[in-house]
């Protein structure tokens, strides 16, 4: 007599391999067709990097900051071209003689007139200070746009590799229905069952704290952005930076970079203040006119007064200003020559990380995500046919999340290089 309990078992291991089989052809073409950072739903209103340096910008504080640095500027500016105000003199001197009392009263005004043209160098100066203070705004704006740039690639990037651990629990819950179906046709055993859940609230884990990193991201850069920030549900982007331009076009726009340019602008003040200095050897001559009115017992009469008056540089000819203004231009012209030297090895620095992590991304998003799904699927078959254990099919799940997550992290880089060489470059805005 034949034994139905053999018959029974084997009928049900193949029911299960065939349902296994079934859901591996369903669920294996899902693991190419997604790539590292695809959005599952549509955005709507997505945050853009323009958007972004918009919203930092427009911020009202901000904005007010900056001109108040610009109005400090023009302050000083118009009050270099003001002439000193006239003064208004009135002396009386009363004598007394055995004649009567003589009193005398004199009205004047007097002037300070510049003869030396310090007033027209020093109106000058102060007007390359406005262009200075203009251009240290336009450098502010810079640094802050590469800030907004860097929150907003990091958020960017972040997204990608939340989406990232999503899709390997999506895959891991995937491998379990697998492994159950498999479990209940004897083809597998509770050990791969419980491994894969093991597997699965450690991809948890791994999945929340990416989405915390997300949301710290997201409040760094609603911080220089601005509350408006919020408003928008979505962001959109790509990590990938296009190539970066030949080193001898980053170096002809080094010298235009605001800071650079308001350097030049401060030292030529300077020495417009400097001359200005020099010329206290020749002070103002200060002119008056007036009345005087002379009453005594014997008569009375009324004249013209004028007066003539300057001030003998015997001991102050502005040596003391001189001299320090001739060190200020020397020490701007020294922080001009510094910063172009750092500012050009830090320029090869950054174009050099730029290329080399660019490139790495692509190389690796190209050949080593492809590979990894692939194994992926050779994996799951290999274990739905008994030639490989849970453990290795769960290694090359592992192997793809971490070709995912090596790749945004070396395409983040590449962001993050390419912003700072366009900072460094003066083309960042």
């Amino acid at each position: 007599m034949v034994n139905a309990q053999p018959l029974q078992a084997a009928r049900a291991r193949a029911v299960a391999r065939g349902a296994a089989g079934l859901l591996l052809c369903i669920l294996a073409p899902a693991v190419p067709a997604v790539e590292p950072g695809a959005q599952e739903t549509e955005r709507v209103s997505p945050l853009t990097e323009a958007v972004a340096i918009e919203l930092a910008l427009t911020r009202e504080a901000y904005q007010h900051r900056l001109d108040a640095a610009a109005e400090e500027a023009k302050s000083n500016l118009m009050q270099a071209r003001l002439h000193a105000n006239p003064n208004l003199e009135f002396v009386q001197e009363t004598n007394r003689s055995p004649a009567g009392e003589t009193t005398e009263r004199t009205v004047r005004v007097t002037q300070a007139l510049d003869i030396s043209g310090r007033r027209k160098l020093r109106t000058d100066a102060a007007r390359l200070l406005v262009e200075s203070a203009d251009l240290d705004s336009a450098s502010v704006r810079e640094q802050t746009v590469s800030e907004v740039r860097r929150h907003f690639f990091t958020v960017l990037q972040l997204v990608e590799k939340s989406s990232a651990h999503e899709r390997w629990l999506t895959r891991l819950g995937e491998l379990q229905k697998i492994a159950e179906i498999l479990k209940s046709g004897g083809e597998a055993s509770v050990y791969d069952v419980r491994r894969v859940q093991r597997e699965y609230l450690s991809a948890q884990a791994s999945a929340a704290e990416a989405g915390a990193e997300l949301e710290a991201s997201r409040e760094r850069l609603y911080a220089v952005i601005g509350p408006q920030g919020r408003r928008y549900a979505e962001i959109s982007g790509s990590l990938v930076p296009p190539p970066a331009p030949p080193l001898e076009r980053l170096q002809e726009s080094l010298t235009s970079r605001p800071d650079l340019l308001s350097l030049r602008n401060k030292a030529s003040a300077y020495r417009l203040e400097q001359r200005a200095a020099r010329r206290l050897v020749l002070p103002d001559v200060t002119l008056g006119v007036g009345v005087k009115h002379l009453n005594d017992p014997a008569y009375s009469d009324t004249g013209l007064v004028f007066s003539l008056s300057l001030p003998l540089p015997l001991a102050d000819r502005g040596q003391a200003a001189h001299a320090s203004l001739g060190a200020k231009v020397l020490a701007t012209d020294a922080d001009y020559r510094l910063a172009i030297e750092s500012m050009l090895g830090e320029l090869r620095a950054a174009r050099i990380r730029t290329e080399s992590a660019r490139i790495a991304a692509a190389r690796l998003r190209e050949g080593a995500l492809p590979v990894s799904r692939d194994l992926v699927r050779i994996a799951e078959l290999a274990y739905r046919a008994g030639e490989m254990t849970m453990l290795e099919v769960l290694d090359a799940h592992r192997a793809l999340l971490i070709a995912e997550i090596e790749v945004l992290d070396l395409e983040l880089r590449a962001a993050l290089s390419r912003v700072e060489l366009e900072r460094l470059s003066g083309g960042g805005n």
